[in-house]
C-alpha cells in the first residue's frame, strides 16, 4: 500500500495541491470551484482525483486522475501507446483523436479516446526527466459527450501545472 499525503497551499482563491507519496511527490493547481477527492482516490485508480462536485460526476460529469508510475525508461510515449492498446483491444469501435497540450519544462504526449455515446477519455503522460524515476500521467473522463471547450481549458491548465517534486 502507498501511503500519500495531500496538502493545499495558496491564496486569493488559487490553490496548489501537493501530493506526497512514498516513492514521488508532485503538485498542481486546482481550478476554482473543482473538489479534490483524497477519501475515495483510490476507487478512481488515482493519486489525485479532481471532480466538479460529486453530483456532477455521479451525473456522468468528467473526472481528472493524476497518477505516478515507475518509468521503465525515458520512452514515455511508449507508455501512452501501450496504454491505447489496451483500449483499442477492449473497445472495437474505439475511436482516437489528437489532443494538442504541451507542458513548457516536461516532454509531453497525449491522445483523446472516445466510444461516442459512451464515454470520452483525454489522456497525457509527462515526463519530467532522467533526474526522476517517476512520470505523471492525467486523464480526464467523462461520459457521453465530448468535453466542453471551459472544461478542456482547465484540464490543459491542470496539465501544465503538474510539477514534479524530489
Amino acid at each position: 500500500m502507498i501511503f500519500c499525503l495531500s496538502t493545499i497551499s495558496g491564496q486569493n482563491q488559487k490553490f496548489r495541491i501537493t501530493n506526497s507519496c512514498d516513492d514521488f511527490s508532485y503538485n498542481f493547481d486546482k481550478p476554482n470551484n473543482w473538489v479534490i477527492d483524497s477519501i475515495n482516490v483510490t476507487q478512481y485508480l488515482a493519486h489525485s482525483a479532481i471532480y466538479k462536485s460529486k453530483k456532477d460526476y455521479d451525473n456522468g460529469g468528467a473526472l481528472i486522475q493524476i497518477f505516478a508510475f515507475k518509468k521503465q525508461d525515458e520512452n514515455t510515449i511508449e507508455d501512452l501507446n501501450f496504454d491505447i492498446n489496451n483500449y483499442i483491444e477492449k473497445y472495437e469501435n474505439l475511436k482516437q483523436k489528437e489532443l494538442n497540450i504541451n507542458h513548457s519544462s516536461y516532454k509531453t504526449f497525449c491522445k483523446e479516446v472516445y466510444v461516442e455515446g459512451s464515454f470520452y477519455q483525454y489522456i497525457v503522460y509527462l515526463n519530467p526527466g532522467k533526474e526522476f524515476e517517476f512520470g505523471i500521467s492525467v486523464a480526464l473522463n467523462i461520459n457521453k459527450m465530448e468535453l466542453e471547450n471551459e472544461d478542456l481549458e482547465i484540464f490543459k491548465n491542470i496539465v501544465k501545472s503538474v510539477k514534479a517534486l524530489e
